[in-house]
């Protein structure tokens, strides 16, 4: 059961054997009919998950902080969809709300240079949320977290950890080279342990690294490679160019959201199909 068809045909014929569906069975429906995607950019610290995402969704304005100067990501940043551009979080028990913001007062309150104030940050500040008036964004969250080589483990847990079983696929950037031990660590156990199965990897090359297709070509079969020694060989793996004026080369965004849209139709016809199987021996019980 991989289509809305499928899954209508579905529905009907609980309906013709008197079994009218439950909430269980209209809210996974639900899910089918309006998706809305979650997903979340992780991967080291500088190696372009927050510049990408201004690029690619936020129409190349500098509103997340990135990797320069060695700025390091401590709250998680949701992106969403909205009229005007906003820039909201908790600060305590107060929420802050700032219309138009720069991206200096976004860096502020999400990402630091000293590691005491990254900290002081991860304690202070909550529901990060920015709204930017893109279409890309009508149907699609965006979660910009700290590197995954972050020293601070509580943070780690408390942010990029926490944040993936909820998410619907993972966009791991990495640099143009071959994966390092520490991020095939964290995908062996901290992404494929968590559930998620939904994972696409982005190699972020910008002008100076000189990329040509044939050094595409090698680094990609070199990481699925890696993959493959890890148990798998299912992740696809794409490559994020800019030219030397830094405009991107790729529409990824659209290959983001198609891969998003793949990726779990099929995880939410499944939740469909095992809410129906419940209802329906539930009913078959009481006879």
């Amino acid at each position: 059961m991989n289509s809305y068809r499928e899954v209508t045909t579905k529905i009907e014929k609980m309906r013709e054997l008197g079994i009218e569906p439950d909430n269980s069975v209209m809210e996974a429906l639900r899910e089918i009919r309006t998706p809305h995607y979650k997903v979340a950019f992780i991967g080291k610290f500088q190696v372009g998950k927050s510049h990408i995402i201004n690029k690619v969704f936020l129409d190349d304005e500098s509103l997340l902080a990135e990797g320069v100067g060695l700025c390091k990501t401590a709250v998680t940043v949701e992106i969403n969809h909205g009229d005007n551009t906003q820039f909201s979080y908790c600060n305590g028990e107060q929420i802050e709300v700032v219309t138009n913001p720069a991206g200096e007062v976004i860096a502020k309150a999400t990402a630091a240079t000293d590691d005491n104030e990254r900290v002081k940050l991860f304690n202070n500040i909550d529901n990060a949320v920015l709204a930017y008036p893109n279409e890309l964004l009508q149907n699609v969250s965006v979660y910009d977290t700290p590197g995954i080589d972050d020293p601070n483990e509580e943070l780690l847990r408390e942010t990029t950890y926490k944040l993936l079983p909820a998410m619907d696929m993972a966009v791991m950037v990495v640099a143009p080279k071959a994966l390092s031990q520490a991020e095939l660590r964290f995908l062996q156990k901290k992404v494929f342990s968590c559930g998620i199965s939904n994972f696409m990897i982005v190699v972020s090359c910008k002008p100076l690294d000189n990329c040509d297709e044939d050094d595409e070509e090698l680094l990609r079969n070199q990481i699925q490679n890696q993959l493959r020694s890890i148990g798998r060989s299912d992740i696809p793996v794409y490559f994020y160019c800019e030219d030397e004026d830094g405009k991107p080369l790729a529409a990824l965004s659209e290959t983001i959201i198609e891969n998003a849209k793949r990726f779990t139709l099929n995880n939410r016809c499944n939740k469909l199909h095992k809410a129906m199987a419940a209802q329906v021996s539930a009913e078959i019980a009481k006879l």
